[in-house]
C-alpha cells in the first residue's frame, strides 16, 4: 500500500491510497461518521457494503453513506 497524501479536518478527511495487490486492501468491517468516496483507478475491486457485495471496474466511483458498514 502506498499512502500518497492525507488531509484531515473536523468534517472532512481525504486519503489518497494506492493498493499494490488485492491482499493489501482487505480490512475488517468498519464504518465512518462521514461519506466515503472511492474511485477505482485501474483493474477491478470487490466490495461489500451493508452485506451487499458488488464488483466495480476501472473508472467507477463508489459512494458509501455515513455509518454504513463495509
Amino acid at each position: 500500500m502506498q499512502k500518497i497524501s492525507e488531509l484531515k479536518q473536523e468534517d472532512f478527511i481525504y486519503n489518497h491510497v494506492v493498493y499494490d495487490n488485492e491482499a493489501e486492501r482487505h480490512l475488517a468491517k468498519h464504518s465512518h461518521p462521514l461519506t466515503e468516496m472511492i474511485y477505482v483507478l485501474g483493474g477491478e475491486v470487490s466490495y461489500t457494503i451493508e452485506n451487499n457485495r458488488f464488483t466495480a471496474q476501472k473508472g467507477a466511483l463508489i459512494l458509501i453513506n455515513p455509518l454504513c458498514y463495509h
